[in-house]
């Protein structure tokens, strides 16, 4: 909240925003005097005790008087359920709190409404994001992974994450980025990578990496995700090597429903009814995939990675507002202790919702330049390796990529 309000985080700082556009802050001097560049209705009160953490009771009585105006009661918005760290914050929330004449309520609902929509100077550093994200999932994650395949190479979920993010936070990808896309240095920031192969699969972004050794086939779910002067943008993939055909087709379906969800984002659409059209698109075209749909389709992104209050979902009343940043995520994912092995496939883009007056009316996929189309992702090389004689016809010329390598050409 603090950087969407001012561009930068001031720890052990007060702000009160009332209703009639009057702002209030309550911090050190040296806060303050930062402060005071601040133009229109604002009031600035530097904190009693000097560098003493703790907040004298009667500053924050002349703070509730504000909020409450000439009214005998008067309701105050704070982030209940957040942690709150440090003497200072405590002190606050716990006068808050008590205080008889204000009615304490969660807000983070309204400050999600407030801050999903995005300007565009916001787009723009979302734009780099994304960008950034789509870029090393495409020309490092994925090719490392595809090395692995290729060679044949015993490594670890975990192990393959750690190799990316010692290239992510090194020098030369930095410089690369930054002269790639015009980013500002020191702007730029990898924020998670993920890997996900073998028997554990779930389709979020908070999976920590296990130890479970890379097979050779199956299916792989890659995520990314990045930040821009602290704008975030996330991308998902999955690569799928001698899928099975339920696991070709659970691909197939998840692409098209991820591509409808997109369309159907626009102004004023109800984010209960995207959640249901794309469930009943998977109904339509492969009923059985039903039930390992999961509960929601996607999520707000900006400064917070995943907004929870911003969930594409059956129960939500949300409405979707022009200049939203959404992460569309659509997949299915094999119930676990279900027969034969697991498996789960995964795609998920940062999307912004266009508004009036653009000539384009379908959402904006910012990740769009790593594709996610099956055939650039999915591998069969089992049918290289089988001997000519279990050929029941003559055997065609050999194709001229490299046998058996995950750089072959995709089905």
């Amino acid at each position: 909240m603090h950087h969407w309000l001012l561009g930068v985080e001031f720890p052990e700082a007060l702000i009160i925003l009332h209703k009639s556009g009057r702002a209030l802050f309550l911090s050190s001097a040296k806060k303050i005097d930062v402060l005071r560049q601040l133009t229109g209705d604002v009031t600035l009160m530097v904190r009693k005790g000097g560098g003493d953490p703790a907040v004298d009771p009667k500053q924050l009585a002349e703070l509730a008087a504000v909020v409450r105006g000439h009214q005998s009661k008067a309701t105050l918005g704070m982030l209940t359920k957040s942690t709150h760290l440090g003497p200072f914050a405590e002190a606050c929330v716990q006068y808050f709190a008590a205080e008889p004449n204000l009615d304490v309520v969660e807000c983070r609902e309204v400050i999600s409404m407030a801050l999903t929509p995005k300007d565009k100077e916001e787009h723009d550093l979302m734009t780099k994001a994304a960008l950034c994200a789509q870029y090393s999932m495409q020309h490092i994650l994925m090719q490392e992974l595809e090395r692995v395949i290729d060679n044949d190479m015993r490594q670890t979920n975990r192990g393959l994450c750690d190799v990316v993010d010692s290239q992510l936070e090194g020098e030369e990808t930095m410089r690369r980025l930054e002269t790639e896309f015009k980013l500002e240095s020191g702007e730029l920031e990898p924020v998670m990578v993920t890997v996900q192969s073998g028997s554990r699969y779930a389709l979020t972004l908070d999976v920590e990496p296990d130890d479970e050794t890379i097979p050779m086939q199956g299916t792989y779910l890659l995520c990314m995700a990045t930040k821009y002067s602290e704008y975030a943008a996330c991308i998902a993939r999955t690569i799928l090597v001698d899928p099975t055909p339920t696991q070709k087709e659970a691909y197939y379906v998840a692409t098209a429903v991820h591509a409808q969800v997109v369309a159907d984002l626009k102004a004023g659409a109800k984010f209960k009814d995207v959640y249901t059209a794309a469930k009943a698109t998977v109904q339509r075209k492969q009923d059985a995939l039903t039930e390992l749909f999961p509960r929601s389709v996607g999520f707000g992104t900006g400064l917070e990675l995943k907004d929870t209050q911003c969930l594409i979902k059956e129960e939500s009343d949300r409405t979707v507002v022009a200049g939203m940043v959404l992460c569309v995520s659509v997949g299915f994912c094999s119930r676990p202790g279900a027969a034969g092995a697991a498996w789960a496939v995964w795609v998920a883009d940062t999307v912004r919702v266009r508004g009036d007056g653009e000539t384009e009316t379908k959402a904006e996929v910012l990740t769009a330049g790593c594709s996610a189309e099956p055939d650039r992702v999915c591998y069969e090389l089992a049918a290289d390796d089988e001997p000519p004689a279990q050929a029941k016809a003559p055997p065609k010329a050999p194709p001229p990529q490299a046998k058996g390598k995950a750089k072959a050409k995709a089905s």
